[in-house]
């Protein structure tokens, strides 16, 4: 049986990831977090994306769009943020003219305690 390479590092993957995403995007990119949770991720990508960039955030729980809007206002970033209640499935439909966008983040989960039964009604299955 052949042996699969390891490689340790002290840095964190979300690290990497981070630097990664920085150096993807700039002022007035367009990018994606369609698993807003409680807004950390939206609230990164707004400040990358530049005040005359745009992030739409997308999330199928109520509760985690209402905390990432309070994160957004408390840090002065909503205004750079669209959130959108709904499966990242319809990212299209909140495109405009077909512009592309520079990133997009999933970061999949739930919210601690959150209601993990809505995925089933906030789905759409015509577009599966």
């Amino acid at each position: 049986m052949s042996s699969i390479p390891l490689e340790f590092s002290e840095t964190k993957l979300t690290r990497l990831a981070g630097d990664w995403i920085t150096g993807a995007i700039g002022n007035g990119s367009i990018a994606i977090d369609a698993t807003v949770g409680n807004g950390y991720d939206t609230l990164f990508l707004a400040h990358a994306v530049g005040s005359s960039g745009q992030v739409i955030g997308f999330d199928v729980q109520k509760a985690a769009l209402k905390n990432a809007s309070e994160l957004l206002r408390f840090t002065g970033m909503i205004d750079r943020v669209r959130l959108v209640l709904g499966c990242h499935s319809g990212i299209e439909d909140y495109l405009r003219n077909g512009r592309p966008i520079q990133v997009a983040m999933f970061n999949l989960g739930y919210l601690p305690r959150g209601d993990r039964s809505i995925v089933t009604r906030a789905a759409d299955p015509r577009r599966y």
